[in-house]
């Protein structure tokens, strides 16, 4: 009986835990997609910077367009004077070596967007990285507050990454991409999404220790089901 109370009591700490965990993305989600405001340091520049994502020989995934574009319309609003793209590189199946942060660019000037008002933040491999990242540039170039473009699921993530490393954000995203306009699709991020803010709660001496697939079987899956959409 001892065992059965220790598990039941386990599982409802877990679920606990994940229905706290899945409001905050959810909360956070809801906000990115409401205009931006932000609080203008008098010491500071502000930034935008674009979180890479899924990147094709054939150029940025749908997805990642859609963070491109909306990151683009926030800079011709005026709120920012310089764009940040942060990504990581990845190989093809056929050997193929493609890397994010050079696609982006290159839409971005293919769109309007000054080639001197685009600068590239390295590394950027994950959400860790890429805000690590901002956080450098904050000190060494005095970019912030920084206004941060991905697909909305992600705020959260980023929102507590930010906090941990001591940077002001807003995180804003566009209404409509490929997985907000697709309910099943936009469930499975979310929940990926959840998985990965627990994972990023750990301490990252830890996180550091432990290797996870979590990105690579989201995004596999997540390419699964855009390819499948009916």
């Amino acid at each position: 009986m001892r065992v059965l109370g220790a598990l039941l009591t386990s599982t409802a700490i877990a679920v606990g835990t994940g229905a706290v965990l899945a409001g905050r993305v959810v909360r956070a989600e809801r906000r990115a997609i409401l205009p931006p405001a932000l609080r203008i340091h008098p010491d500071g520049r502000p930034a935008i910077i674009v979180f890479g994502a899924q990147t094709l020989i054939s150029g940025p995934s749908d997805e990642l367009i859609s963070r491109l574009d909306h990151a683009r319309t926030l800079f011709e609003q005026g709120l920012a004077p310089t764009i940040v793209v942060s990504g990581g590189t990845s190989v093809d199946d056929d050997g193929r070596t493609l890397d994010e942060t050079a696609d982006m660019t290159a839409w971005l000037i293919d769109h309007g967007v000054p080639a001197e008002a685009i600068a590239i933040g390295r590394p950027g491999d994950n959400t860790r990285q890429t805000v690590a990242t901002m956080g450098r540039l904050t000190r060494e170039k005095r970019l912030h507050p920084w206004l941060a473009v991905s697909s909305p699921f992600h705020a959260r993530r980023i929102l507590d990454e930010a906090k941990r490393v001591g940077i002001d954000v807003v995180v804003s995203g566009p209404g409509d991409s490929p997985v907000t306009s697709t309910p099943h699709i936009r469930r499975f991020q979310l929940l990926m999404e959840v998985l990965a803010t627990a994972y990023y709660a750990m301490p990252p001496t830890l996180t550091a220790r432990t290797r996870t697939p979590l990105t690579s079987v989201r995004r596999r899956i997540g390419e699964y089901l855009i390819r499948n959409e009916e």
